[in-house]
């Protein structure tokens, strides 16, 4: 075996020069035989090339075996595609033409030059050169199909894989890929009858009762496409694809609880991070099941090594399980895989300001800035945080440098409206929160603002009391909102409807010196002193030095005072004695 390696090595070195057309031939048929026999020796040369992996030579071997035998169709099919294999496609596309007789190409030379086309992306000569097929195969059919559909042309797809089908009907993905193509062409009544064919030769696949719930949909009809969705998935529990579009259905409707046991079964048939396990996580999370959502983030982030959205899913669930400095660390892992995940930048600041860390906010604030100087949503985040701090002026800066790179984010112009209105800039405040009506319509939380700023100034109170009662009839539970509202008719003089509106706003917040202070003013106003006494005290008790705004407390002060005082100075009753009866 030893020598005979060796003696095929040596034969191999002897060269592999294509012959010389200038050497005396012999007769016909002895040549025709020498030529033959040397066309075999070097196939054999080019094997061996190849088994020491030096494909340029056994490359140079084969076209020379290929030019001693050209009557070889073997040789020549070989020689083509270790032309394509090398990327010599152009010498691929000339050895197939440089045959054809005088009609032209074969139907398999055909085929051969479509796929070096499709290889070069050439996809209209492809297409152009197996239309020209007369008797076209399946495969030819779907080729087409798949370079029309490729192209956008979903009509001539159609026709294509209709020939696919016609030749091979007992391709229930084909059946399904024209029926989708219907759909989306809203030929929908073609599609209900492809279908209707379709259940009479399948019976009750499941991807009939998939494809029947892709019409139903398209055709806005929700609930019958989720029956048939379900039905599918009844029918085989291995086929994922009914449960992924029931999924989607649940998704877009926002129905999280009825999403979440479609993506158990979609994950427990693939246990991968990708596609369903990063859903499901998520989905545990926005269903409050954070044990869950921590479990599952964790193993798969055992399984795959880091991943920035799988700790940032850990970290939400961390966060709400009160584990910050847990959830402190997956966020902080997340920006250092991902320097430009804007939402854990945002969670990181969150979760500082939840745990009364201003200071380090804003050094998460200024962090994330650096990272992302272009990011409207780094300085928005700035700015909100200096909100916090109360730094109003500089938040304001914060939040116009992020308008000049997004200047349709009504979230940063509702921000700078508070920093405005807290720095007494009422008027621009004005101007910026009726810039987010602009840009959202029917925002509850602008529309309450604007109007109790109004109220807290006495102007404009029919247009404050418009809007708030606007916001209120979106949420009618909102206690800001239903202070807001006792607060514009009292200034409108209605103190009955006030103080039955600042009595339900207490019972929703009951933790806001502000509220209590309005309940006083309106008790007062009934000339109920003591009921306004005590409900200034419990607002002064509310009002934590931290949290309260300039002027809330020592304004609770003045109110305890001011009755107090008027209390103690206030004339005694006079006291009437009883006068003897008379005689």
């Amino acid at each position: 075996m030893v020598s005979w390696i060796v003696s095929m090595f040596l034969l191999a070195c002897a060269g592999c020069a294509v012959p010389s057309m200038h050497l005396m031939r012999r007769a016909p048929k002895a040549q025709r035989a020498e030529d033959v026999m040397r066309a075999e020796q070097y196939f054999v040369k080019a094997r061996t090339y190849e088994m020491l992996g030096q494909s340029d030579n056994a490359l140079r071997c084969y076209a020379a075996a290929y030019a001693l035998d050209p009557r070889s169709q073997t040789l020549r099919d070989l020689l083509v595609q270790k032309y394509v294999h090398a990327g010599q496609n152009t010498r691929a596309l000339l050895l197939i033409k440089g045959g054809a007789g005088p009609g032209g190409l074969s139907d398999p030379d055909k085929r051969l030059c479509a796929g070096i086309y499709l290889r070069e992306g050439k996809l209209t000569a492809a297409a152009d050169i197996l239309r020209a097929i007369p008797d076209k195969e399946a495969e030819d059919f779907y080729t087409l199909g798949f370079i029309d559909e490729s192209q956008g042309n979903l009509a001539k797809a159609v026709q294509s894989y209709a020939g696919f089908l016609n030749k091979k009907p007992e391709s229930i993905f084909m059946w399904t890929k024209v029926g989708g193509l219907y759909t989306t062409l809203k030929r929908y009544g073609a599609a209900e009858s492809l279908y209707v064919d379709m259940e009479r030769r399948f019976a009750q696949a499941p991807e009939v009762f998939n494809g029947i719930g892709l019409l139903k949909l398209a055709r806005g009809d929700t609930a019958l496409a989720v029956n048939s969705f379900k039905m599918a998935a009844l029918l085989d529990s291995a086929n994922t694809e009914g449960l992924r579009n029931l999924a989607q259905i649940y998704m877009r409707k926002g129905q999280w609880e009825s999403a979440v046991p479609c993506y158990e079964k979609l994950y427990a048939a693939d246990r991968r991070a990708d596609p369903f396990g990063k859903s499901l996580a998520l989905l545990y999370y926005s269903t409050r099941r954070y044990d869950k959502c921590h479990a599952l983030a964790a193993k798969l982030l055992s399984e795959t090594g880091d991943d920035a959205e799988l700790h940032f899913y850990n970290g939400l669930s961390l966060a709400a399980l009160d584990s910050a400095k847990s959830a402190r660390g997956e966020f902080e892992k997340t920006v250092d895989i991902r320097a430009d995940f804007t939402d854990a930048w945002e969670q990181l600041c969150y979760l500082e300001l939840k745990e009364k860390r201003p200071d380090s906010a804003l050094s998460v604030a200024q962090r994330f800035k650096k990272n992302m100087p272009r990011s409207p949503e780094a300085w928005r985040m700035e700015g909100y945080v200096c909100n916090v701090r109360k730094e109003y002026t500089r938040a304001a800066a914060s939040l116009l440098k992020s308008l000049e790179l997004d200047s349709a984010d009504a979230l940063t112009w509702f921000e700078l409206g508070t920093s405005l209105e807290r720095s007494d800039d009422r008027g621009k405040a004005a101007l910026a929160f009726k810039r987010v009506l602009a840009l959202k319509p029917g925002d509850a939380a602008a529309e309450n603002y604007l109007g109790y700023m109004w109220a807290e100034r006495g102007v404009n109170l029919d247009s404050a009391k418009l809007l708030i009662k606007t916001a209120l009839s979106q949420d009618t539970l909102n206690g800001a909102y239903l202070d807001s509202y006792a607060w514009v008719v009292y200034k409108m003089g209605d103190i009955d409807t006030a103080f039955a509106y600042i009595v339900k706003a207490i019972g929703r917040i009951n933790d806001d010196p502000i509220v209590y202070s309005h309940y006083g003013d309106i008790l007062l106003k009934k000339g109920d002193s003591a009921g306004a006494l005590a409900a200034y005290r419990k607002g002064l008790e509310k009002a934590g030095a931290e949290t309260a705004e300039p002027g809330e407390i020592s304004g609770l002060k003045n109110k305890i005072a001011d009755i107090e005082k008027a209390a103690t100075s206030a004339p005694a009753p006079a006291i009437h004695r009883a006068q003897p009866a008379k005689p």
